[in-house]
């Protein structure tokens, strides 16, 4: 096997498992994100393949080339699409749109300024320690939390790694669905995040993180709420059940 297919079958090796702080080191050590087979499969494509979003966000912003094809006329794009992985087809298909608008220019060595992952979140400073139900949520800033190779960003907030003591990631159930709650401490700040469920949280992220399943707690005012929902629906069917006194 020559030694360029050795090297991509052991980095597509990393893709597969998920191992993106792996392949971090490996692009930072000089590993050419457009580094290809001798078919011209990418690395890119490999993780297209795969549906491996994360991986593919890591390799275009160190400078992967989604345009590249392989000897079949095969683009990373297209490989998502054939798979049926609508996000990674998705991200892809943006990644090309952002090239063309570019004039296709990026920075040799690629921008490990751009983000890894993007996710809707509520987040909060409000709870502290407790993970729970409360009103700190229905008044928690809602937007985009950006995972960045050194840093986390939401609106105005910046959270570099080097400044976090702790990061927890609690999974929680609600009704039928898995969700998550990311606790960060840093500089004196507690913020927590509510996330949805995605393959990008399942794997290895780009900061030190304990994982723990957890219950969420009631505050006083998730309690009240319901409490009052509960007498609201208890007084209604009382009222409709009254002989003559239908609604």
């Amino acid at each position: 096997m020559p030694e360029v297919d050795a090297e991509y079958y052991r980095v597509s090796h990393l893709i597969k498992k998920g191992n993106i702080l792996e392949m971090r080191a490996w692009l930072r050590s000089g590993g050419q994100p457009n580094l290809r087979n001798r078919f011209g499969w990418t690395l890119l494509m490999s993780a297209a393949l795969r549906g491996r979003t994360d991986m593919a966000e890591l390799l275009v912003a160190a400078g992967a080339d989604p345009a590249l094809k392989n000897k079949w006329g095969d683009t990373a794009l297209a490989c998502a699409e054939e798979k049926g992985f609508h996000r990674t087809a998705a991200f892809l298909a943006g990644a090309l749109e952002r090239r063309r608008g570019h004039g296709g220019a990026r920075g040799a060595g690629g921008r490990m300024g751009d983000w890894l992952h993007r996710c809707w979140t509520k987040a909060t400073t409000a709870e502290g320690d407790a993970v729970r139900r409360s009103f700190s949520w229905v008044l928690a800033r809602r937007g985009f939390l950006k995972i960045f190779a050194d840093r986390l960003e939401c609106g105005d907030w910046v959270i570099p790694y080097a400044d976090m003591s702790e990061a927890v990631l609690f999974g929680t159930r609600q009704l039928l669905f898995h969700g998550y709650v990311l606790r960060v401490k840093a500089a004196g700040r507690t913020y927590q995040f509510g996330l949805n469920p995605g393959r990008f949280w399942e794997g290895e992220l780009p900061f030190p993180v304990k994982r723990q399943e957890t219950a969420m707690g009631y505050s006083w005012y998730s309690i009240a709420v319901r409490l009052a929902i509960l007498a609201a629906l208890a007084y209604y069917l009382l009222i409709q059940n009254r002989p003559g006194c239908a609604l």
